[in-house]
Order: C-alpha cells, then sequence, then structure tokens
C-alpha cells in the first residue's frame, strides 16, 4: 500500500490539518468496512442491484 506508507512517512505535516486527517481516517474506514464485507451484506446488496434493472 504505497498510499499509505507515503502517508505515514509524512504524518508529522498532517498534524497541522486536522480536517485532512479526519478525511484520510474516513477514506480508511470506508475502504476497511469494504474489504470486510459479510457474505450475507453481498447477497443483499446484488439483489438489490437485480431489482433496479
Amino acid at each position: 500500500m504505497p498510499c499509505l506508507n507515503y502517508i505515514a512517512a509524512h504524518c508529522e505535516h498532517l498534524v497541522d490539518h486536522p480536517a485532512t486527517l479526519d478525511l484520510l481516517n474516513d477514506t480508511l474506514c470506508y475502504v476497511d468496512d469494504a474489504l470486510h464485507q459479510e457474505e450475507q451484506n453481498c447477497s443483499r446488496i446484488a439483489q438489490a442491484l437485480e431489482n433496479l434493472t
């Protein structure tokens, strides 16, 4: 994960920008949630998408 390595290496520059840190934290949470979806949620989402068409 090159982006995370870059952020970690330059985190001292981000301390003065709390809004940027909040945005990065939210983004990481969304990515983590997406990578750890439960099988049940995937089936529910797939069904919902089928119903849209």
